[in-house]
């Protein structure tokens, strides 16, 4: 009998399988971000160049994903007795290597629906509590044909791979053939180099390679998940002022602070307000994924927050203003303590931060006697609560430790209905008790997934289920504010609402023409006095979270040293601000928008039609980034050199 002697050694054959096999399963990853994301409106050549490019970035992982098995199964092709456990070894890599894969290629579309973002690092901000975040993924409807996708796949793969490589490992007799046998590892060592570097070309593929057109969503699909989710653990390097005295120097000439301060911060200075009759109380919201454009005073049409849109209309009212990130931790850190968050980092978790003391908000009005309550609806360890708080100025964290078991929704606890009703006693016995207070509530019902507390009496009127929370959330702060109005401290607190930060509108039409979409930051900032009905005003002024202490602050008439980087947006117009969306830098003002991300890809924008030469638009660019990297900078040595501690750095 004869035996049939095949002219490429079974090894290579099996290599050039499975990267077939990952090339379809990247591509069908990437045709199903193309189906799950909002319609384009691009050219159908930008769409086959963008899947090209794909084709690039996805042949970089596989060939470095299979370096390993080659280099190893290559090894035991030149051994003259070859080892079959050394193969058997590399099949079992092999079937295993498309799990990890897969698992980031599934978690990727929906990160970018809620992201605008392929998979990064910044996944791991939720790390901090596995289990909730686990239970949060099977609890949204949404995710289970991503889930099922992940398991069915992977389970096909390390079937399909087992089978194809006994097949192809035990057939026995290869080509005697001496030029074959030792020119076929040359050509896919050769095959696999190219692929490495993104095709035949004269330096290795980069991220910059990917952005190739004017469209925002053409130049995110070409890229691979896992590129980007390994290339996020790189640190985010931007051309920072070259000596941190020039970036110190730019934000002192920023925020007009005076040569001769007295202070020991380069960013202290003291504000001399009247300081004068009786303290005023402090009720600030930090309203979950409250994007302005879910708001009709912003132009939303289906009439989902009737009551914040008629609390606008009675209050000082902020329309261009900023959340500094994209996570709840950024909208904390930011409001609360009037520092913006360094890219890609949880500033809550950090461990720097953690033995620092920082001022803003809480910590000013603690040593002015103001007792200082935090409520949160779920679990203190998520993002850091249960340590960073207490630590932080605040008094007492309230969280779903503290709340009755049977008031428990699921994996975000309570309701914003329960938590409103929960800390009404609370603020009534520190005022019968004489103390002024600051109390801070955060939100939840926005987040998903997406369910109405089961006992509300509360009735949605819009027919689409995303909008029954935002309804909802807008109703349960309406009859906290009826329930404040019937207390006797009610006139002598200060309101006030913002978002944590906002949500990616896919539906939104501005969306698709911006690099980092303006929702997922967006977001209203409301300053309500009850006592003050000439306190009605709606301002073009640009803010951020950054701003809310001094702002506030005004609102309170008091004596305070600001060492922060917020102003006072009620005593001063601030003509832009800047904000992050994770591995994106955003700076904008009324007439333009820049994007820089990670890689230094610059996207520039010119808002409502306004014209401008090239010269202006670089010195225009110029300016931003002078801007907002002296102000990352500068936080960035507050931190480091401890000057944000009270008694520290003053």
């Amino acid at each position: 009998m004869t035996t049939t002697r095949r002219q490429i050694p079974p090894f290579i054959l099996l290599l050039g399988f499975v990267f077939c096999v990952f090339l379809a399963v990247f591509t069908l990853a990437r045709l199903g971000l193309f189906y799950f994301s909002p319609a384009t409106l691009d050219s159908g050549q930008l769409i086959r160049e963008s899947f090209f490019q794909g084709f690039r970035f996805d042949s970089v992982v596989i060939s470095y994903s299979l370096i390993l098995p080659f280099v190893l199964l290559s090894i035991n092709h030149f051994l003259k007795r070859p080892r079959p456990q050394l193969a058997k070894t590399v099949v079992i890599y092999l079937k295993l290597l498309p799990a990890p894969m897969l698992l980031v290629c599934c978690a990727d579309i929906p990160y970018y629906q809620y992201f605008n973002s392929r998979l990064t690092s910044s996944v791991h901000l939720w790390l901090d509590n596995l289990p909730q975040m686990l239970g949060f993924l099977f609890a949204t409807p949404e995710f289970y044909p991503f889930i099922a996708a992940f398991i069915i796949v992977s389970a096909l793969l390390i079937i399909l791979i087992g089978k194809v490589a006994n097949g192809l490992l035990s057939s026995g007799n290869v080509s005697n053939n001496r030029v074959v046998h030792y020119a076929s590892p040359l050509l896919a060592a050769g095959l696999l180099l190219v692929g490495m570097r993104g095709g035949a070309q004269n330096r290795p593929i980069v991220l910059k390679d990917g952005f190739f057109s004017n469209s925002a969503f053409i130049n995110q699909l070409c890229l691979n998940p896992v590129w980007t989710y390994l290339d996020s653990f790189k640190f985010f390097t931007l051309n920072y002022f070259s000596n941190e005295v020039d970036a110190i120097a730019e934000v002192r000439l920023n925020l007009r602070i005076p040569e001769t301060g007295g202070f020991k911060s380069p960013i202290a200075r003291r504000t001399d307000n009247l300081d004068a009759g009786q303290k005023k109380n402090v009720v600030l919201v930090l309203m979950e994924s409250m994007s302005a454009d879910q708001m009709g005073v912003f132009g939303n049409p289906r009439h989902l927050t009737p009551f914040l849109d008629s609390l606008s209309t009675q209050s000082l009212f902020f329309k261009n203003f900023y959340s500094c990130g994209i996570h709840t931790c950024n909208g904390i850190f930011g409001t609360l303590y009037g520092f913006p968050t360094l890219m890609a980092d949880h500033p809550l978790m950090n461990i720097q931060n953690l033995r620092l003391h920082f001022s803003g908000l809480p910590q000013t009005l603690s040593d002015r006697g103001y007792t200082n309550l935090f409520f949160c609806t779920h679990d203190p360890k998520f993002d850091n609560l249960g340590t960073f708080i207490p630590r932080n100025g605040f008094h007492r964290l309230y969280s779903i430790k503290d709340y009755p078991p049977q008031e428990n929704l699921g994996e975000w606890g309570v309701s914003d209905e329960f938590l409103f009703k929960y800390a009404l006693p609370k603020i009534d016995s520190l005022h019968m008790a004489g103390k002024p207070f600051f109390t801070t509530l955060l939100t939840i019902s926005t987040h998903p997934p997406e369910f109405l507390p089961p006992n509300t009496s509360f009735k949605p009127k819009s027919k689409i289920i995303r909008d029954h929370v935002f309804e909802y959330a807008d109703w349960a702060i309406a009859g906290f504010m009826k329930q404040c109005a019937t207390k006797p401290w009610y006139n002598n607190t200060v309101f006030v609402f913002l978002g944590d930060h906002g949500i990616n509108l896919l539906e939104s039409n501005t969306q698709g023409k911006y690099a980092a979409p303006l929702s997922l930051n967006h977001i209203p900032f409301i300053l309500f006095e009850p006592s003050n009905p000439a306190m009605k005003e709606t301002r073009e002024t640009f803010g951020s979270q950054i701003d809310v202490f001094p702002t506030v602050a005004h609102m309170l008439g008091i004596d305070y040293v600001n060492n922060t980087l917020g102003v006072d947006i009620i005593a001063e117009a601030k003509p832009q601000c800047f904000f992050t969306q994770d591995n994106k830098l955003s700076v904008i003002s009324a007439d333009y928008y820049l994007v820089i991300d990670k890689s230094g890809n610059e996207s520039f924008y010119c808002i409502g039609g306004k014209k401008i030469s090239p010269a202006e638009q670089e010195n225009q660019i110029a300016a931003f980034k002078r801007y907002a990297y002296s102000m990352l900078q500068t936080t960035q040595v507050m931190q480091d050199r401890a000057m944000v501690e009270i008694g520290k750095g003053l």
